[in-house]
């Protein structure tokens, strides 16, 4: 609830990996901990039937799919198997010390964490930089991130912090004024996080306060009025928050809010080409989909497409379609849809027929808000997030048990048993996850390497990925990228397979063109893949062409290609009318 997200330690490719490892770590101590507490267990419970039912499809997916790394796969497996086993612990915890508890308990997790996040917010409006790397620092005018790293992320942990605190206050486990200046206190720091998803946030928490009223009556009007309030702080604080701060701040330079940039600057382009994108990509997969985590290179494939050819991309590169519905849909097809879907529906079949709870309202308007963003982003691929979001799902659907029947529990010493073996196993993993990718990265700090030092080093940092398989793909990734600036020549064979993967996976600008360096035959030419996807590369980043004609200079393999892009490149500068830079060491243009 507090650690993976308080802690500040970005990791490439995947800048949450260590948040996510830290969850994992954090979950697996809790599962050992809760077995040694409990004395009977709700093993059939609906939600873990159904992540199970997800990790299964998606084990099958590997089969269909054959994606470039099916360890990053079995990574998504194995949460979802882990995440199965929160669900059992939550609602054996549910059951044994009721609802109620375990969810004060969350919410003061939360809170606290919420609180934390709120400190380090205001450092940041100090810009102070002596912390010792403890914070993310960010330069004036810089949107607030919090030590989360990303606004709309810090807004969706935010919004969970002051919705637990609001429950707090009306279960008066708080004392009256320490509870109610904690909420304006958030909804104050909420007001400097300029996130355009807090503002459909609160609209929805407000429709689902609406059904509240109309369809549950029997519920105290207390509910309502504490989160009306909340939200009315939440409004009114995004628009004061930032002004006070620039007139504190003489030399701010501040960013609009969240109300301004929701109403007056959607900027909704990118990810509307996103979603078109993915519906295309489903049209032309419709029953499997691409495959699971696909979307980075499709999407990257679909971007040349003639009714994109307007778009311009910079440097990004969108490893997700940023809507859960539409991405699902492109990866996983017409089954997957329907088993992840249907099984969600399944889940939530309580909500609409059993009579709710106070608590069933303040969890699902935090469940609002990771719905909510999922539609716009994609919070739920991020472990850690993931993790309390099933948490909450699995407090929800005990609100609505009055009690589980007796079949479904278990004191079995055998389940106990295999219960912590299994926590075990996991922390066990995660550890050694987190020591190999520290591992790899500690290789890459030593400066001013010779060119066959690097290559060692690189050719370590493989190993690594070949020593521990679910960690191939960043192995691929740090050791390539640990080679850009040298000739192809001196890249070993042993490089062209990571390479190709790794261009099949996330397509980025250099790797990409070191994989078409690489991959010359014998005539020195390309082939017509190797061709497309230059003709890729070229619509999806900027100066591909001069980059790839420089590299290719460097090399006597791909001669006949070499000449037809520094043709190329050489017609394009001419029409620029900017310095020619098309070979190295980047003086005349001719080949060394």
């Amino acid at each position: 609830m507090i650690l993976p997200f308080f802690l500040f330690t970005r990791a490439i490719p995947q800048a949450a990996f260590y948040l996510e490892l830290t969850g994992f770590i954090s979950v697996a101590m809790f599962l050992l901990f809760a077995c040694f507490s409990l004395k009977r267990f709700v093993v059939c419970n609906k939600l873990t039937i159904y992540l199970i039912a997800i990790a299964s499809y998606l084990s099958i997916d590997i089969f269909i799919n054959t994606p470039p790394y099916p360890s990053i796969q079995w990574l998504y497996i194995g949460s979802l198997l882990l995440s199965g086993l929160v669900a059992v612990i939550i609602n054996s915890l549910c059951h044994e010390q009721g609802y109620k508890k375990v969810l004060v308990v969350i919410c003061y997790g939360l809170m606290i964490g919420a609180i934390l996040q709120d400190g380090v917010i205001i450092l940041q409006t100090l810009h102070q930089e002596g912390t010792m790397g403890w914070i993310n620092h960010i330069a004036p005018g810089e949107a607030y991130s919090g030590n989360i790293g990303q606004r709309n992320l810090l807004a969706h942990y935010l919004s969970w912090g002051i919705l637990a605190s609001a429950y707090l206050v009306h279960q008066k486990k708080l004392i009256p004024i320490i509870g109610w200046s904690v909420v304006v206190i958030q909804a104050a720091i909420l007001g400097a996080v300029n996130s355009k998803t807090l503002i459909i946030y609160m609209l929805a928490i407000l429709t689902l306060l609406v059904i509240t009223r109309i369809c549950q009556k029997q519920l105290p009007k207390s509910i309502v009025k504490i989160l009306a309030f909340t939200i009315v702080l939440v409004f009114g604080f995004q628009a004061i928050t930032l002004p006070i701060i620039s007139i504190l701040q003489d030399n701010l330079a501040v960013n609009i809010s969240s109300i301004e940039r929701f109403t007056n600057n959607p900027e909704y382009n990118s990810r509307i080409t996103e979603w078109h994108k993915a519906w295309l990509i489903f049209l032309e997969n419709p029953w499997f989909g691409s495959g699971w985590g696909s979307y980075g290179y499709e999407g990257f494939v679909m971007s040349s497409e003639p009714q994109f050819a307007a778009n311009p991309y910079g440097n990004s590169l969108f490893s997700h379609s940023h809507n859960l519905i539409l991405n699902l849909l492109a990866e996983t097809g017409i089954v997957g849809m329907f088993i992840i879907l249907s099984g969600f529906g399944y889940v939530l079949k309580p909500l609409f027929n059993t009579k709710w709870q106070v608590e069933t309202v303040f969890v699902l308007s935090m469940l609002i808000v990771t719905g909510v963003h999922s539609l716009v982003e994609f919070p739920l691929w991020y472990l850690h997030f993931f993790l309390v979001f099933v948490v909450l799902l699995a407090v929800l659907m005990s609100t609505l048990t009055v009690s589980p029947s007796r079949t479904y529990l278990s004191k079995s010493s055998i389940l106990k048993t295999s219960l912590i073996a299994i926590s075990i196993a996991y922390g066990l993993l995660a550890i050694q996850l987190y020591y190999y990718y520290w591992q790899m990265e500690q290789y890459t700090y030593t400066s001013d390497k010779n060119e066959e030092e690097r290559v060692a080093t690189a050719q370590s940092i493989l190993a690594i990925g070949q020593k521990q398989p679910l960690l191939s793909a960043y192995s691929d990734y740090l050791a390539s990228s640990y080679l850009v600036g040298l000739s192809p020549d001196k890249i070993p064979t042993s490089f062209q397979q990571p390479l190709n993967n790794f261009a099949h996976y996330l397509p980025q600008k250099n790797l990409g063109i070191y994989y078409l360096a690489t991959h010359c035959n014998a005539d020195g030419k390309w082939d017509n893949r190797q061709w497309q996807y230059y003709n890729q590369l070229k619509h999806y980043y900027s100066n591909v062409i001069s980059s790839t004609s420089i590299v290719l200079s460097m090399t006597d393999r791909c001669d006949e290609v070499f000449e037809r892009v520094y043709a190329e490149c050489k017609n394009t500068q001419l029409k620029s009318t900017q310095k020619s830079i098309c070979s190295y060491p980047y003086t005349d243009g001719s080949k060394k």
